[in-house]
């Protein structure tokens, strides 16, 4: 299969396009960088690669995320791709992208491991005013729901092994449910909530018997 161009995950996508960016003359390169690609800016980007161009043109598309919608407008692109184009596609996590994206380019992996960062409260120690407030300042926090989620559920599963609490398959099960919810766009303040009441109630056994601990969700249309 011939590859018109690859999947770049990076730590820093910023930097990540400048730097591709720099080398290139600047009448052979469109940068679209976005928080959240959507099927306006891929309605774009088809009709700038349409635009005839005598040497390579560098198409860098950049994001946190990629909406399934405009994923799939692109791919019709990477199918049938004009002459003289090349695509460089930048976010964080491959899981951005479809599979049938991922199959069209190829992937460069630049990410350097980031350690798990402690979470910012004492799992043994909660208290439902702790979780008010968290809860609160995380429906405030502007970063990307996904990648932020992520690495908040993360922080909160290592602090629960740290702590040495034993979590059950249903308790566990809650932690790979919050991960989907996350990759389907729900909140992460709506996302953490039930884990750490979970978490709560679990370590407060006392308040396990006024209160039934929630054990799991749904998402609600």
């Amino acid at each position: 299969m011939n590859h018109i161009g690859e999947i770049i995950l990076t730590n820093d996508i910023s930097n990540e396009v400048q730097e591709r960016a720099a080398p290139l003359n600047p009448s052979d390169v469109r940068i679209y960088e976005e928080n959240e690609i959507q099927i306006k800016h891929i309605h774009e980007i088809i009709a700038e690669a349409h635009i005839a161009s005598q040497n390579t043109k560098t198409i860098i598309i950049a994001a946190h995320s990629f909406r399934h919608e405009a994923q799939n407008a692109l791919l019709k692109i990477l199918e049938e791709p004009p002459e003289n184009i090349k695509f460089l596609l930048i976010t964080r996590n491959k899981t951005a992208f479809l599979p049938t994206i991922r199959s069209r380019l190829l992937l460069n992996d630049l990410r350097t491991k980031d350690p798990i960062k402690p979470f910012c409260l004492d799992i043994n120690k909660l208290t439902l005013q702790d979780i008010y407030n968290f809860i609160r300042e995380l429906a405030q926090n502007s970063e990307d729901n996904r990648i932020y989620g992520r690495n908040l559920v993360a922080s909160v599963l290592h602090s629960v092994a740290q702590s040495n609490i034993h979590l059950d398959e249903e308790e566990l099960m809650m932690f790979d449910t919050a991960l989907l919810e996350l990759e389907n766009y729900r909140k992460k303040e709506l996302v953490c909530l039930p884990l750490l009441l979970m978490l709560y109630y679990k370590t407060h056994p006392k308040s396990n018997k006024q209160t039934s601990a929630p054990k799991h969700y749904t998402r609600k249309p």
